[in-house]
């Protein structure tokens, strides 16, 4: 099984940054969910 990694966009991360924690948590989250069990819908080479 292929193992892969995740990097934000560094707008991402700016805009994450200025989230409450909680949401913050909660984005977070989805995003590594989603990318981490189906790249190749959520994800970008």
């Amino acid at each position: 099984m292929k193992k892969y990694g995740i990097k934000y966009h560094p707008k991402v991360k700016e805009d994450i940054k200025k989230l409450d924690s909680q949401v913050k948590l909660k984005v977070k989250t989805a995003i590594e969910q989603k990318l981490t069990s189906t790249p190749e819908i959520y994800g970008e080479r």
